[in-house]
C-alpha cells in the first residue's frame, strides 16, 4: 500500500520510494520469500546509486548479497560486493546503530558461503569488536551474535559458539523477535548436531519449526497473495494508461506536424 501510494503522488518520493523498497525486500527476505526479496532490494539500489548515497548503497547492498546467499548464489554475491566496494566508498563516519554499513557482517557471510574460514576469520573478529560498542542497536547486535556463533560452529570452535548462542538467545528472548528465535534455534541444532547431541537436536529443530510457523501461517500466505494480485493489477493498469496517454500524444503531435507541413506548403504556394 506504501508503495502504490507513493509511486501515485505528484511529490518527490525518490529517497521514500527507496526506504519502501528495501522494507518490503527485508519482508519478503524474513519471510524466505528470497527472489521476491532481491528485486526490491535491487529497486531500492537503484535509486541509492541515483541519489550517490553512499551509506544506503552499502546497507542495500548487504540485503542484496543476503538474497544472493540464500539463494546459493555465493560467488555472484561475492562478485556483487567486490563491485560495490570498488566503486563507492564508505563514509567515514561510521554509525552505531549500523556499525560498518554492513561491511563486516556481509563479507563474513559471503567467504563463510565460499568456505575461505581464513579469510572469514578477520571479519568475525570485527564483529566481535562492534558488539562490544553500548550504543550498537539490539537488533544488529543479535544478528552479529548468531553470526559469530555460526562461525565458531563452522570452525568446529564449539565452546565459544555456545556463549555466543546464549547471548543471543537472551536478547532475542527480551526483543519477542520470532525470526531471531528460529535462527538461533537452527544454530542450536547445527551445534548439537555437531558435537554429538542428536537427541537436542531434534528439539532444537522442532523449536526452530514452531517459532517459523508463529512468523507465518497459511492464512498469511492467503493474503499477502491476494495483495500482491491487486498491487500488480494496478501496475499493469496504470502501464497501460500510460501507453494510451502516449499514444494520445504521439497523434497529436502527428496532426501537429501535418498542420505544419501544410501551412509551410500555402506559404511557399504563396
Amino acid at each position: 500500500m506504501a508503495l502504490k501510494i507513493a509511486t501515485n503522488s505528484s511529490q518527490d518520493n525518490v529517497r521514500l520510494l527507496c526506504q519502501i523498497n528495501n522494507n518490503i525486500g527485508y519482508t519478503y527476505l524474513k519471510l524466505n520469500e528470497n527472489a521476491k526479496a532481491l528485486q526490491f532490494f535491487v529497486e531500492a539500489l537503484k535509486i541509492a546509486e541515483q541519489e550517490k548515497d553512499n551509506a544506503t548503497v552499502y546497507l542495500i547492498a548487504a540485503n542484496v548479497v543476503d538474497a544472493y546467499l540464500r539463494l546459493n548464489t555465493a560467488l555472484q554475491a561475492d562478485h556483487f560486493f567486490q563491485d560495490i566496494t570498488k566503486k563507492y566508498t564508505i563514509p567515514a563516519e561510521l554509525k552505531y546503530e549500523g556499525g560498518d554499513y554492513g561491511f563486516s557482517h556481509t563479507y563474513l557471510k559471503i567467504y563463510m558461503a565460499l568456505r575461505q574460514y581464513d579469510k572469514a576469520r578477520f571479519y568475525c573478529d570485527q564483529l566481535i569488536r562492534q558488539a562490544a560498542n553500548p550504543n550498537i542497536n539490539l537488533y544488529t547486535l543479535s544478528l552479529y551474535y548468531q553470526l559469530i556463533a555460526k562461525y565458531y560452529i563452522e570452525t568446529a570452535n564449539y565452546e565459544v559458539a555456545q556463549s555466543y548462542l546464549k547471548k543471543d538467545q537472551a536478547l532475542v528472548t527480551s526483543l519477542k523477535t520470532f525470526s531471531g528465535m528460529a535462527q538461533d534455534y537452527k544454530l542450536w541444532f547445527s551445534l548439537d548436531s555437531a558435537s554429538g547431541k542428536y537427541k537436542e537436536a531434534i528439539t532444537d529443530l522442532i523449536k526452530a519449526n514452531e517459532a517459523k510457523d508463529s512468523i507465518f501461517d497459511e492464512t498469511k500466505s492467503k493474503q499477502i497473495a491476494q495483495l500482491e494480485i491487486e498491487f500488480e493489477s494496478d501496475k499493469k493498469e496504470n502501464q497501460i494508461s500510460l501507453l494510451n496517454q502516449k499514444a494520445i500524444l504521439e497523434d497529436i503531435k502527428l496532426k501537429q506536424t501535418d498542420f505544419v507541413k501544410n501551412v509551410t506548403i500555402g506559404g511557399v504556394i504563396l
